[in-house]
């Protein structure tokens, strides 16, 4: 059967992690799933080329968000110690 009637999907952005900011939960489980991601990959030469564009981009970020959001930054930096003690 097919719907003559347009449907509408109404999307509230951050709804779920807190709102329209970025919440240290969500900027936490970003970086740590991000990082699961890149170590997952199966070739070696984008495993190295992704994590080193990685690593040479956090500390940019880690200063945005200091001056920004400081807990932000702090959960950033937890995510990156607990992605790391897990291995």
């Amino acid at each position: 059967m097919i719907c003559k009637t347009p449907s509408k999907v109404w999307h509230k952005v951050g709804a779920s992690s807190g709102g329209d900011e970025v919440s240290e939960f969500s900027a936490y489980w970003y970086h740590v799933n991000s990082l699961k991601f890149k170590v997952r990959m199966k070739n070696d030469f984008k495993k190295i080329n992704v994590l080193l564009i990685h690593y040479l981009s956090r500390p940019i970020i880690y200063l945005k968000w200091l001056f920004k959001n400081p807990r932000i930054a702090k959960q950033l930096l937890i995510a990156q110690i607990t992605f790391f003690r897990r291995k």
